[in-house]
């Protein structure tokens, strides 16, 4: 049995800036979204 806690915990950063975008309205400038990409990708090498 994996524990996929970390992975999770990890996502808490992207779904921070989406529910912001979403709710209120944020604007992602490029250096926050290559980190929200590149924390996404990390989070799925490690599911991996």
């Amino acid at each position: 049995m994996r524990i996929i806690v970390v992975p999770i915990d990890k996502l808490s950063v992207v779904i921070t800036l989406a529910l912001a975008y979403i709710f209120l309205h944020e604007e992602f400038s490029t250096k926050s979204l290559i980190g929200c990409i590149l924390i996404g990708a990390g989070t799925l090498v490690m599911v991996l």
